[in-house]
């Protein structure tokens, strides 16, 4: 117990202990650390988990079995060695690694064959979609109940026929016939809940069955475009990437297009994520050139067969006595989820649906779980399991229980390896919650122990390997837009609160430096971004230190001091450009940055900007126009610039 408020592996080890499947080896039930860890399981059943975790030891008696079960152990009379050597004779013959991962169809996938490490990697991170090799998913609901749509939704054609499947799929297969120097890219969009992932699915399997082999992308961490690349260049025939969030791997994407380039592949990329997250993503890709694709609200046709499958699944509920006309015409031009949701909500709207979700929950640990994972789903992430319960102080034993068969079935899931992450039905649900619904007092404190609980998941080797728990704690900590938006004026007592687990991130004082120049406080943001670059040098830190800079260029109190502010914002904007080119990190902000506070200290102090001045923002649109060629906002830069300088 005393490593674990003191290490990162202690509150890590407890967490995992409390709510993950494992084996007890050469360890008794009365030490006390075990037995203070064990406690927080609550006495978990067995055949709650998908795995049971086992006590093993020869000959214990009746007190020590009954301590075993209380913590949820189930009892196996051995000795160490010959459990360890009946597990090995019990799964023999052992599969390696690669035959763990690696389809055995794909010795015919390629010519010649990737390194054996290559391949691992690539089909670990991307699933290859094959009917009949899709995988089993657990804990899955009807997709049709508004649910995140899952391989087994596909499997039994509950998805609705879309029409953007048959455009992805005909543009795919014009794209990988044209054998382009780099990879071309497609980049679908939609309003959240509108059915993205699902087409993308559907288009996944629908590329596979027409000839052209289809991978998707189902890692949680950072994708290899090394792996990547060694398959991609040696996949007999036409394939496709398909991965959705894509803009959370803008990055590795781009990487990915420029390792490939000048090979003329028969390869194409198709990305997807939400409207406002898919513009930065092709903002940030201009250079290569994506081609959106809009997802179109349901059709006469779509809304009929959406109709026609929520009636023969008996999901129509009270509307089940009206038409299917009727029906169509109160669907045709909405999102899916919100017309699969007032399909089966009787009477009532989509608000009032995720109300009724969050009051069916009456016990308070229960509902603090809901929470939790309702706030990590609303910023794009399952929550891992251990962390939940580490947040919620609820035993695991009663998490599982309410999951299972009790207040939180149906409402909250469990997913990945041994049910691992919780989820809600669907991140729109998930944010209605969270904005709507979670009393204000309730979600402060959910903001505060998320965070403080995920902070020994996180550190800088997490964050470059872009784990879910790294990337769900960069969400949850950025001030703009999702802290100040949804904690307002409380936003700088949970900083306050977290200090003592964050203060060694960067991001921590970037983002209270962001706060701290909404408010007005210049001195104390410059101070608190000087801090941020200190504790890292990072393109998005020195971009951040140089934006607070050009904030106090604006308003200082005299051109000397503004001069001398806008100069070193000049020197962060050059440097994060710089690091950004080392680290091939695709941002606009810098430029931005740089062009916008210019101009409005220019404007401000009603100076007309000299030759020194002139040429180094004339570099920064040149730079931006080149790189990132399809962003309008550069047009307009140019011309408030142009005005101050005549």
């Amino acid at each position: 117990r005393s490593t674990v408020n003191h290490t990162a592996w202690g509150p890590a080890f407890a967490d995992e202990l409390a709510a993950s499947p494992f084996i007890v080896l050469g360890c008794s039930l009365d030490e006390y650390d075990i037995v203070h860890h064990l406690a927080r399981r609550g006495g978990i059943e067995p055949s709650r988990e998908t795995l049971p975790s086992l006590f093993v030891s020869p000959n214990a008696d009746s007190v020590v079995q009954a301590a075993a079960a209380r913590f949820g152990l189930a009892y196996v009379n051995a000795t160490a060695s010959d459990f360890v050597k009946w597990l090995v004779q019990a799964c023999e013959p052992i599969p390696t690694p690669t035959e763990l991962l690696v389809p055995t169809a794909s010795s015919d996938l390629y010519s010649p064959s990737p390194s054996a490490r290559d391949l691992r990697i690539f089909h670990r991170q991307f699933l290859w979609v094959r009917e009949d090799e899709l995988p089993t998913d657990r804990e899955h609901d009807n997709f049709l109940r508004g649910l995140e749509p899952a391989w087994s939704d596909l499997r039994a054609k509950r998805d609705i026929l879309r029409h953007d499947v048959n455009r992805i799929v005909a543009r795919v297969r014009t794209l990988v016939e044209s054998k382009a120097a780099v990879p071309p890219l497609l980049v679908l969009d939609s309003a959240p809940g509108g059915g993205k992932t699902t087409v993308l699915m559907r288009a996944a399997l629908t590329l596979e069955e027409t000839g052209i082999k289809s991978f998707y992308f189902s890692g949680r961490e950072r994708l290899s475009t090394i792996a990547a690349a060694e398959c991609l260049e040696r996949i007999k025939g036409p394939a496709a990437l398909l991965i959705d969030d894509a803009a959370d791997h803008h990055d590795q994407i781009a990487q990915l297009m420029e390792r490939l380039g000048g090979r003329n592949l028969q390869v194409a990329i198709v990305g997807a994520d939400r409207e406002n997250r898919s513009s930065r993503l092709r903002s940030r890709l201009a250079g290569l050139g994506p081609e959106q694709v809009r997802l179109q609200e349901l059709s006469l046709g779509e809304a009929t067969d959406l109709v026609r499958k929520m009636r023969s699944e008996g999901l129509l509920g009270l509307k089940g006595k009206r038409s299917d006309s009727a029906l169509v015409a109160l669907d045709r031009g909405r999102d899916l989820l919100v017309a699969m949701c007032e399909l089966s909500g009787g009477e009532r709207r989509f608000d009032e649906i995720v109300r009724s979700v969050w009051n069916s929950v009456s016990t308070p640990g229960l509902r603090r779980v809901l929470a939790l994972v309702a706030l990590g789903h609303s910023l794009g992430y399952p929550v891992k399991t251990a962390v939940v319960q580490g947040a919620s102080e609820e035993p695991i034993r009663s998490i599982f229980s309410a999951i299972g068969s009790g207040e939180l079935e149906g409402i909250l899931y469990r997913t990945g390896y041994a049910g691992e992450y919780l989820n809600t039905q669907h991140p729109v649900i998930a944010s209605r919650t969270v904005r709507a619904v979670v009393p204000e007092g309730e979600l402060f404190d959910c903001f505060v122990m998320l965070a403080r609980k995920l902070a020994p998941y996180v550190s800088r080797k997490t964050i470059i390997a872009r784990t879910v728990e790294a990337r769900l704690a960069g969400r949850l900590l950025d001030f703009d837009p999702n802290v100040s938006e949804t904690l307002g004026k409380r936003s700088r007592e949970f900083y306050a609160n977290i200090k003592d687990a964050w203060e060694w991130n960067s991001r921590y004082w970037e983002q209270l430096a962001l706060l701290e120049l909404q408010e007005g406080n210049l001195s104390v943001a410059v101070s608190h971004a000087e801090q941020a670059i200190g504790v890292e040098e990072h393109p998005l830190t020195y971009t951040t230190y140089a934006k607070v800079l050009m904030r106090a260029a604006e308003h200082a109190p005299g051109e000397r001091d503004g001069f001398l502010y806008l100069a070193e914002a000049r020197h962060a904007v050059n440097h994060a450009i710089a690091l950004r080119h080392r680290t091939s990190l695709r941002d606009e902000h810098a430029h931005h940055v740089g062009i916008d506070g210019a101009i409005r200290f220019f404007q401000r102090h009603r100076l007309s900007p000299d030759n020194h001045w002139r040429d180094w923002v004339d570099t920064l649109l040149a730079e931006a126009d080149s790189q990132l060629p399809r962003l309008l906002v550069w047009a307009a830069l140019r011309q408030r610039w142009t005005a101050l300088c005549v």
